[in-house]
């Protein structure tokens, strides 16, 4: 998204001190490698330990991360036992139009587990965050999110998309309010989404070109893409968020 940013990491290989990792950032990634954890098998104060270990900086968030994975394992859509998950944190790698394209998706399931019906694959990520609102309805009185909701996820499922496997859905779930966002990749607007998510990886790609062609790396500053950016605490002139300093 931002060139600046991604010169300072890939070209640079600015390392960002683990003590000015924004709050958000710690409780996220801290729930993702808990319920990882669970999905293997273990028990939540044994997954929460584990996770802790791993990043010191965020045991005075323990109880913020505790009740996070909490409510995201008494939630049937994210529950690490559920009997539809089939992967977590699964690595996801592909050449899409000439692109080489790799993520990591939440969740992997087989929706369809234990009905006499053809295999139905999903794609689901987790936000630690409060769910959008949406931006229309549809002729349906069905609501409708920007596209960049749910971009992540279809993009995860072109990635995953294999002859043997189709994935017909995309989902963002909220476990804090227990909010699902849910696309089908089938109908009309999911194969919108679908070239939409191609489109925006050509495009951004495309404008990283040409800023290695040029050298020179122009920032793309927005409250949302600055408040995750690694760099914006050490002082990014062109940030749009508060800086540490």
């Amino acid at each position: 998204n931002c060139p600046t940013s991604w010169a300072l990491r890939r070209l640079d290989r600015a390392v960002r001190p683990p003590e000015v990792q924004a709050d958000s950032a710690v409780v996220g990634s801290n729930v993702h490698r808990v319920l990882e954890l669970m999905a293997d098998g273990e028990n939540l104060d044994t997954a929460l330990a584990h996770a802790l270990d791993e990043a010191p900086d965020a045991e005075a968030l323990a109880a913020q991360i505790a009740a996070v994975v909490g409510t995201a394992a008494a939630w049937g859509p994210t529950d690490p036992a559920r009997p539809t998950l089939k992967g977590s944190e699964v690595r996801l790698r592909r050449t899409i139009d000439g692109i080489d394209v790799a993520g990591v998706a939440d969740a992997i399931e087989l929706d369809t587990v234990g009905l006499d019906v053809d295999a139905e694959w999903s794609v689901s990520d987790y936000k630690t965050g409060d769910a959008p609102d949406p931006v229309d309805t549809d002729e349906s009185g069905q609501p409708i999110w920007d596209a960049g909701v749910t971009r992540q996820p279809v993009l995860y499922a072109e990635l995953a998309e294999t002859p043997d496997r189709h994935f017909r859905r995309a989902r963002v779930l909220y476990p804090k309010s227990r909010s699902k966002i849910e696309v089908d990749l089938d109908t009309p607007r999911g194969k919108v989404l679908r070239l939409e998510a191609r489109r925006w990886v050509a495009w951004n790609t495309s404008q990283l070109h040409r800023s290695i062609a040029k050298g020179f790396f122009a920032a793309k500053p927005s409250p949302t893409r600055c408040a995750g950016c690694p760099f914006v605490a050490a002082g990014c002139p062109a940030s749009a968020a508060p800086t540490a300093g």
